[in-house]
């Protein structure tokens, strides 16, 4: 056997026995709000999750709610300032007439 495949076999295998939880903090609320708000202790359920394998790290993350069609309201409120801006006064106070 070649030991550099065995070097990469013995590094796969080390590789693949480690892990990284990743929670959606949002998603989760909402489901805990559908179930009643039970309370959660995120060690068990990491150590549940990662099944024996070497837990590396939980991640618990939140973010703004997902918009289904964000850059429509990126152009109203472009299309907003646009229209301030084409307006006689705006014109005329930022010296552009």
């Amino acid at each position: 056997m070649n030991g550099s495949n065995y070097n990469n076999n013995a590094l796969t295998l080390y590789l693949m026995d480690r892990c990284a939880i990743f929670i959606d903090g949002g998603y989760l609320e909402e489901v805990l709000i559908k179930k009643g708000k039970p309370k959660i202790d995120f060690k068990k359920l990491s150590e549940k999750l990662s099944n024996k394998m070497t837990l590396l790290r939980t991640y618990y993350y939140t973010a703004m709610p997902h918009q289904i069609k964000p850059h429509r309201l990126m152009m109203k409120k472009y299309d907003t300032v646009k229209n301030n801006l084409s307006s006689n006064s705006s014109k005329k106070h930022l010296g552009l007439r």
